[in-house]
């Protein structure tokens, strides 16, 4: 039997479907269920941080709550935020569990399905920062993101609602609305860069695939431990 790290928090919400999923995965894998810790940071604190640009703090903060999954023998750690993963090779050095990162997740389903243009969805941080951007691009995938217009109102329901776990039709039909106006750009996929967002939307929109990736996060972790069972 495997032990899981989850850190969460960012949000709750998110947190809880991360625990669904691994418990879901895992026992349809082996017939059981893994150990989990839950390690939370606050969403404020670390919201507050982000908007103050204060990284040090931030990683400082991503380290010390990871490292309190050494004391647990823990498998595997992975973050169930997408946002935090900018700030990830800053501190990978400094990290004593195996990381399971959600950008390596989301590049391996990409390249598995040979996309090469895709749309953004997130935090109005991870769609107006580099760090998607930079990772896909080094393996041929182009990454756009909406106007600053549409990047406000996602942002705004991430936060005002979705975070909350207030989750209303209206907001997913206005959501769906920006991917529609994007597709005459050829795009071919949209990465659901936040993780609430699939709380929210399906699986498809006009024919384009969502791709989610709280659920691609936990399949690859799921695969790693498979592998290292199968190497063990």
């Amino acid at each position: 039997m495997s032990s899981i790290g989850i850190l969460g928090g960012l949000s709750y919400q998110s947190t809880i479907y991360y625990y669904r999923l691994i418990n879901e995965l895992y026992y349809k894998s082996r017939g059981e269920h893994p150990e989990i810790v839950i390690e939370s940071i606050s969403l404020e604190r670390f919201s507050g941080l982000l908007s103050q640009r204060r990284y040090d703090e931030i990683s400082e903060l991503l380290i010390n709550s990871l490292n309190r999954f050494s004391a647990y023998n823990i498998s595997a750690a992975l973050i169930a935020s997408n946002t935090p993963h900018f700030i990830l090779n800053r501190i990978l050095d400094r990290i004593k569990v195996p990381m399971i990162s959600i950008l390596d997740s989301v590049r391996s389903a990409l390249q598995k399905d040979e996309r090469k243009k895709v749309v953004l969805l997130g935090t109005a941080f991870t769609m107006n920062s580099e760090y998607y951007k930079d990772f896909l691009y080094k393996s041929a995938i182009e990454v756009m993101v909406p106007s600053q217009e549409d990047i406000r109102i996602i942002n705004t329901i991430i936060f005002e609602e979705l975070a909350l776990g207030i989750f209303r039709k209206e907001s997913g039909e206005i959501i769906t609305g920006i991917i529609t106006r994007l597709l005459p750009q050829g795009i071919d996929g949209v990465i659901l860069g936040c993780t609430e967002l699939p709380l929210l939307l399906g699986e498809e929109v006009n024919q384009i695939q969502l791709y989610n990736t709280s659920e691609l996060h936990c399949r690859f972790l799921m695969n790693y431990l498979n592998l290292e069972k199968n190497n063990g």
